[in-house]
């Protein structure tokens, strides 16, 4: 059935969606059979699939691995919707039910910026969680939250030694965007600490890309921005539902 599911995604027979619908719903199941009939269901009916994530949320059996697959399918299906603050809201709590990491500093900048190109593995899923936290707040205009998600990956990435071409992709993601909302001096800085890595050849096109488009040429830079050190962790859950609706949520 999965198989099926996988090659012809929607286009599957009915029975499928309620075979898939009834281990979903089974509270007398495993959590992680539930979780599992959910991502197959995720690929046939969001709907169906976000509802029986947030039934799944109030189980009070829900174990860790469950709970983590329901944040993250929750956060996908914002992503779908173009959603991005029900998005941030939800791959922050999946973010925060991982084993911490180490707190950004600003110290990182400096190690980070002699790292060359596939020195380290590329990326983790607690990797691709702040990439896709970076670009939900992207999507909403926030270039503070964009910041904080680099600064997290940046603290990840020291801990897990991976992400270094997510980070720099993040890096030019950002500058884009700046100047895209008509800003310069804050893309001009970021480039300016790019510029001088040691990029391969897809990341040299695309610093050179964003010098034509912005008409100037950075100076070097040992930091893309000026942030604080951080004595504690970077996030924690929010107390209380900043006005979505999340019945049904874990907080």
């Amino acid at each position: 059935m999965h198989r099926a599911i996988n090659l012809s995604g929607k286009g599957v027979p009915n029975t499928f969606k309620e075979i898939l619908t009834e281990f979903a719903s089974n509270k007398n199941s495993a959590t992680e059979m539930r979780s599992g009939a959910i991502k197959s269901l995720f690929k046939i009916d969001i709907d169906l699939a976000e509802r029986q994530w947030r039934d799944l949320l109030i189980n009070p059996t829900c174990v860790g691995c469950a709970e983590e697959s329901a944040y993250l399918g929750l956060a996908s299906i914002a992503e779908m919707r173009k959603k991005p603050a029900d998005g941030i809201f939800w791959i922050d709590r999946y973010i925060n039910s991982r084993d911490y990491v180490s707190p950004f500093s600003p110290r990182m900048w400096k190690w980070f910026a002699d790292l060359p190109e596939g020195d380290w593995r590329s990326r983790s899923r607690l990797t691709d969680a702040y990439a896709m936290r970076m670009h939900f707040a992207i999507a909403s205009g926030d270039f503070g939250k964009v910041k904080e998600s680099i600064e997290d990956m940046l603290g990840f990435a020291e801990d897990c030694k991976c992400g270094v071409t997510p980070i720099r992709l993040a890096l030019l993601q950002l500058a884009e965007a700046e100047i895209n909302k008509g800003h310069r001096q804050e893309p001009l800085r970021i480039l300016g600490y790019v510029a001088t890595q040691p990029l391969d050849a897809y990341l040299t096109a695309q610093v050179d890309q964003l010098r034509k488009k912005l008409g100037s040429e950075p100076k070097r830079e040992d930091s893309p921005w000026d942030s604080p050190a951080r004595a504690t962790k970077p996030r924690r859950p929010p107390t209380a539902d900043p006005g979505i609706k999340t019945t049904g949520s874990k907080t």
